[in-house]
Order: structure tokens, then C-alpha cells, then sequence
């Protein structure tokens, strides 16, 4: 709702900024970690760590979605930063989350989309399939690289993505 009733130019100037913002907060998203284990008493034996049920964390990612809904580039860094931010560690395990959640997200916008015509179908067939490619091929080459590796790349992607996006006129 929110996208279609945006000004074009509008959402093309917030498009970097948003970019921007979730790189920086998932760059920071480590020490930021270390932080929050340093004052948590808490102690997770099922992998999931305590703080990603707490109203926060809950709001965090519902704001997400929403922004996800508005705009999906960036929405992978921001949850990633999310679930760094709730303690978890295992890189490969938010990356799968992250999917998830952005089936759902995704899912559901884009039957918002189609409810009220808003869909180029010959468009959406070029993402879909660029999107399956992307996800396929980029979790069996992130697999063979070390979480550190993975992190900067993603940082170094929305980085590169934000600052071409800022060079591109409005």
C-alpha cells in the first residue's frame, strides 16, 4: 500500500539512504553482538538465542517486513543485521532465515501487488528467475567461504549498491 501510493521520486531518492542505513547497521551488527552477549545472563541450549522471541526483536522484524514489502533491495542486510543484533552467530543459519522470511515477505506483497494490477508480468518473470539463480548459486558459493569472507561481501555489495544508486540522477 504504502509503495503505491509513493511519489516515483520520492522512493527513488530514499532508495540509497535505505541501502545505505541496512549496510551499516550489518557492518556494525558484530560488536554491537558482543555487546548484547556481554549483558545477557541468558544462555540458548536450542540454538536460537534468547532475545529473537522479545517484543524488540518482534517489532525489528516487523518493520522489516514492512520495508521489505516497500522496497526489497537491502531487506536481506537488514534482516541479517536483525538476527545479528538477537544473538545469532551462525552465519550460513541467518542466511537461511533470511530466505525465509523473505519468501513470506515477498509472498505476501506481491499478492498485494497482483490483487490491485500493479504487476508488469514480463518483469517479474525476469526477477524471479534472477532471483532462484542468485539464491541457488549464491548460498553453494557462500558454503565454501568462511562467515568473515561472507560478512564483508555482503557489506562490500551494499556499499557498492548504495553509492552507484547515489550517482544515478533522481
Amino acid at each position: 500500500m504504502l509503495l503505491l501510493r509513493t511519489p516515483s521520486a520520492v522512493f527513488a531518492g530514499l532508495v540509497p539512504y535505505l541501502i545505505l542505513f541496512a549496510t551499516a547497521l550489518f557492518a556494525c551488527s558484530g560488536p554491537l553482538q558482543a555487546l548484547a552477549r556481554r549483558r545477557s545472563t541468558e544462555t540458548s541450549t536450542d540454538g536460537v538465542p534468547p532475545t529473537s522471541s522479545t517484543p524488540s526483536f518482534l517489532v525489528y522484524q516487523f518493520l522489516v517486513a514492512v520495508y521489505g514489502g516497500y522496497f526489497g533491495a537491502g531487506i536481506g542486510i537488514m534482516m541479517l543485521a536483525g538476527l545479528a543484533l538477537s544473538g545469532f552467530s551462525a552465519i550460513h543459519r541467518m542466511i537461511a532465515l533470511r530466505n525465509y522470511y523473505a519468501i513470506l515477505i515477498n509472498g505476501i506483497a506481491a499478492l498485494y501487488f497482483i490483487a490491485f494490477g500493479a504487476i508488469r508480468w514480463a518483469d517479474a518473470a525476469v526477477l524471479t528467475v534472477g532471483q532462484i539463480v542468485g539464491g541457488l548459486v549464491g548460498a553453494r558459493v557462500a558454503r565454501g567461504l568462511s562467515p568473515t569472507t561472507v560478512r564483508w561481501v555482503v557489506v562490500a555489495i551494499g556499499v557498492a549498491l548504495a553509492l552507484s544508486l547515489f550517482r544515478r540522477p533522481v
